[in-house]
């Protein structure tokens, strides 16, 4: 069951990438979305799968040259092999901030902020 006030008939863009990168966060209208998307552009799916493995990859190889702090912006949903999975799987005290403009994120944030890992800090979706 979706947050409240989240309008499931209505596409959202982080729900169209959580489908095409293989996500469980998706709607029928988002997933119709793809289906037409991917008619005009076939490799679309493709490419948004390999754009997460390269953000994995990037990720992975800035631990291992002792990042241990990151910011990834238009965050989009939570899905597999998000930046603070792979950081943290490799080097547990790494700091990521999530930024989105987006409000389905913003909602979802607790919630994961809750199960995956302890926050940092809080900011306000007003704070421009």
């Amino acid at each position: 069951m979706p947050p409240a006030g989240i309008d499931t008939t209505t596409l959202n863009t982080a729900r169209v990438w959580n489908a095409l990168v293989g996500g469980k966060d998706h709607f029928a209208a988002d997933r119709e979305a793809v289906r037409a998307f991917l008619t005009e552009m076939p490799s679309l799916a493709e490419a948004a799968r390999l754009a997460r493995r390269f953000q994995g990859e990037a990720v992975r190889r800035l631990v291992e040259l002792g990042w241990r702090q990151f910011l990834d912006i238009g965050t989009g949903l939570p899905v597999a092999g998000a930046v603070h999975g792979v950081a943290q799987r490799l080097a547990p005290q790494s700091r990521v901030v999530y930024v989105d403009n987006d409000s389905l994120g913003q909602c979802l944030g607790p919630v994961l902020s809750a199960a995956e890992w302890q926050p940092y800090d809080e900011f306000s979706s007003g704070a421009r």
